[in-house]
């Protein structure tokens, strides 16, 4: 693992345990609305009637990425840590997460201590977020794979910091690292008069005109629940609810579609209509997420998957 990452786990989790307030001792409602919960069962929430241009818009608000950019993903290092949540409630969490992962991926996250997903579960979520913000600025960016793409050092931009620092229930920011695409070799190219630049020696030969020579991969991902403004689902809607945003790219503050288990949230609290786990909308959705074309631009990227979750729910009626 490159030196960045095992830093980044040990900021991370440095900063979370000190921001965390144990949520052992959470106020009576809390306890009382949430804590009663059981692994939701393997089953899933049929979904029809969804016209295309709804799943359209829903998959558009699932993979918040500008069109012009690449939508990312986990690869097989998904390395989740949960913070300031006692068993049995972190055991179900991780439950969720590592079996909604083994669905989609085909690879089972384990317990490990080189983290990259950190989940943390406070009394004061922007407290939390406000502490991580002032010990790691740059919310888990920085690592440049190739020593090519300086954007990927980029810290985030006002706008998304406002958005993390609102109170609600459940926040998360997500760090992008760029590589090559399979078929694609670069390298650092000498100048004459000494610096040097990254440039690509050899392009990748599938011969698709929307096809890029990068990829973007999720390397980082910072997710912070709010307990006391959590509270009314039970843990196995919250986990499923955590798991899709891990594995996902929700846009943050959006109103998703009651569909989707993105849906417990809507207008930054508890919905009691909201589906009770992962519906057939958001399996499919994952699963089309990681089977699309990984190096097109997210507007094509984003019609396949449109176009796979349609057949898919179509496949279902």
């Amino acid at each position: 693992m490159p030196p960045f990452k095992t830093a980044l786990a040990a900021s991370l989790a440095t900063a979370l345990f000190a921001a965390c307030t144990p949520v052992a001792r959470a106020d009576e409602t809390s306890q009382n609305k949430v804590s009663h919960a059981v692994i939701a069962s393997n089953g899933t929430i049929n979904v029809h009637g969804l016209s295309e241009e709804e799943i359209r818009h829903s998959v558009e608000q699932l993979t918040a990425t500008p069109w012009y950019k690449q939508l990312s993903r986990w690869d097989t290092s998904l390395c989740p840590l949960i913070v300031g949540l006692p068993e049995p409630f972190k055991g179900i969490v991780f439950d969720h997460i590592q079996r909604t992962t083994t669905m989609v991926m085909g690879t089972r996250p384990k317990h490990c201590t080189k983290n990259n997903a950190i989940i943390a579960v406070t009394q004061d979520g922007t407290q939390t977020f406000d502490e991580i913000y002032k010990r790691m600025p740059a919310l888990g960016q920085g690592f440049d794979s190739l020593g090519y793409f300086k954007s990927d050092q980029a810290t985030p931009d006002k706008y998304d910091v406002s958005l993390l620092r609102e109170p609600r229930p459940v926040r998360w920011y997500r760090g992008v690292t760029t590589d090559l695409a399979d078929g694609v070799v670069g390298r650092m190219i000498n100048l004459p008069n000494g610096r040097r630049i990254p440039a690509i020696v050899s392009y990748g030969d599938r011969g698709i005109l929307t096809q890029k020579n990068t990829i973007a991969r999720t390397s980082s991902l910072i997710l912070i629940v709010d307990l006391p403004r959590a509270a009314g689902p039970t843990w196995g809607q919250l986990a499923d609810y955590i798991a899709f945003v891990t594995l996902a790219s929700p846009g943050l503050g959006e109103t998703f579609s009651r569909t989707s288990i993105m849906s417990l949230f809507n207008g930054g609290h508890f919905q009691s209509t909201a589906p009770t786990r992962l519906t057939n909308f958001d399996i499919a959705m994952l699963k089309s997420l990681y089977n699309a074309d990984n190096d097109v631009e997210a507007h094509d990227e984003q019609a396949q998957i449109v176009h796979d979750v349609t057949h898919a729910l179509a496949r279902q009626e």
